[in-house]
């Protein structure tokens, strides 16, 4: 990672001085404002995060889901290990209650491993029940994940984190934030700091030290019904990863049958 100590030294700095903060929300004559030192922090993260060249964390996460008419939530886990070498490489693994699903991006296709497929009925399932699609993509992490989520909605969890500007969207679009005070994830001392967005609610809790890592995300749709959140851990980074090219490569599963890549308008269209 491309650090140097004055950086070191700026950033921790202005983290500590978060703590005198006034623990209020960010109201000022009435009108809602994210303050300075909200802003501040995100830039920090943001760019502690960019001056990465390659990193290796594991993301736990839980997530919402909200039944119609009840409102009932039913809560779904799952563990997401994100392996990024900029600027062209990035392999996901994700695991949970709803199946795994394994992303591997090569520079120029990306490859999705589902194990358990729920979108093709049982019978038409081969071999250990493994169906994978590929697709050629720009050369670049970031002009990928935008292909990807705008033509096929694939958005992993949290995967902005990859992108150069990984808190861009946030911080460009948050209407008030505010500093919330020092606060625990698990044994981690963190600053605790509170986003609001058009359609959601943000909170970040970031850790209190040299390093300013990202230690807990949580995400409240706040316009959709029941309120559901979606909550993260995020934990083991790494920022001297051993990343050569073969951990991007796909390897095809014996049994694994590819299934062709609808783009989001094809699926409207057999809908009509």
């Amino acid at each position: 990672m491309r650090r140097n100590s004055i950086l070191t030294f700026t950033i921790a700095f202005v983290l500590l001085g978060l703590t005198a903060a006034p623990h209020a929300f960010a109201v000022h004559k009435g009108v809602a404002f994210v303050e300075p030192t909200a802003r501040k922090a995100l830039q920090i993260v943001n760019d502690y995060l960019k001056d990465a060249d390659s990193f290796t964390v594991t993301i736990q996460t839980v997530k919402d889901e909200v039944f119609e008419g009840t409102h009932q939530k039913i809560q779904y886990a799952g563990i997401h290990d994100l392996a990024v070498r900029r600027p062209d490489r990035l392999k996901i693994r994700s695991r949970g209650d709803l199946g795994e699903i394994r992303v591997w991006y090569d520079g120029s296709r990306m490859t999705i491993l589902d194990i358990m497929d729920y979108n093709i009925e049982p019978d038409e399932v081969l071999g250990d029940n493994m169906t994978y699609s590929y697709l050629e993509v720009p050369d670049t992490i970031d002009a990928t994940l935008d292909y990807v989520a705008e033509n096929y909605g694939i958005a992993p969890p949290l995967i902005t984190l990859a992108k150069e500007n990984p808190l861009a969207i946030l911080n460009e679009m948050a209407t008030s934030g505010f500093y919330v005070g020092l606060n625990y994830v698990g044994d981690v001392l963190c600053h605790h700091l509170a986003y609001t967005m058009e359609d959601v609610d943000v909170q970040l809790w970031i850790e209190n030290g040299m390093a300013p890592l990202i230690r807990k995300i949580v995400i409240t749709y706040k316009k959709e019904p029941g309120f559901p959140q979606f909550e993260a851990y995020l934990s083991d980074w790494n920022f001297s990863p051993h990343l050569p090219d073969s951990v991007f490569k796909f390897f095809k599963p014996k049994d694994a049958l590819l299934v062709p890549m609808r783009k989001i308008e094809d699926e409207g269209e057999e809908e009509k």
